[in-house]
């Protein structure tokens, strides 16, 4: 596990009583609604385009080399 790991790693590195411990802690919900879905795919698909369509401004100016 995560935490074993880091447990490990910094008793190794520090050669001290462990500094750092990762706590496990459940963030699954069940009230999920349509909005939780819908906004990361719309923030999705605006990052898409604005790549897309930035990136043709860029070949047009580069074409007429201004």
């Amino acid at each position: 596990m995560l935490g074993d790991y880091v447990n490990e790693m910094n008793r190794q590195l520090t050669e001290a009583p462990v500094l750092v411990t990762l706590a496990q802690e459940s963030i699954q919900s069940q009230e999920l609604k349509n909005i939780d879905f819908l906004v990361p795919g719309v923030v999705g698909m605006s990052i898409l385009f604005l790549g897309l369509f930035g990136s043709l401004t860029m070949v047009e100016r580069r074409e007429r080399r201004s």
